[in-house]
């Protein structure tokens, strides 16, 4: 079920960056560390910055899902455009 709408975000997501002319790179990857694993593979592909959506789930979800965010805009050598 996640890998499923984990690969319609992803679809939805690289035909709005293609419309836009803009360069999207996606990666599966297994790792210890969200946070690692999104710096890791910005930086192995090239990335100009790193773009994320948080979803708003309220004070519950902005602790467990807002971390993730949160510690990439703290540790990222890239720029880090967060989207609401």
């Amino acid at each position: 079920k996640n890998e499923a709408h984990a690969k319609s975000l992803h679809d939805q997501f690289a035909q709005r960056a293609q419309a836009a002319g803009v360069r999207f790179v996606a990666s599966h990857v297994t790792a210890y560390s969200v946070d690692q694993a999104i710096m890791d593979e910005a930086e192995k592909a090239g990335c100009d910055m790193i773009v994320m959506v948080t979803h708003g789930r309220g004070p519950i979800g902005e602790f467990v899902f807002g971390s993730h965010t949160k510690s990439i805009i703290a540790r990222s050598k890239l720029p880090v455009l967060v989207l609401h």
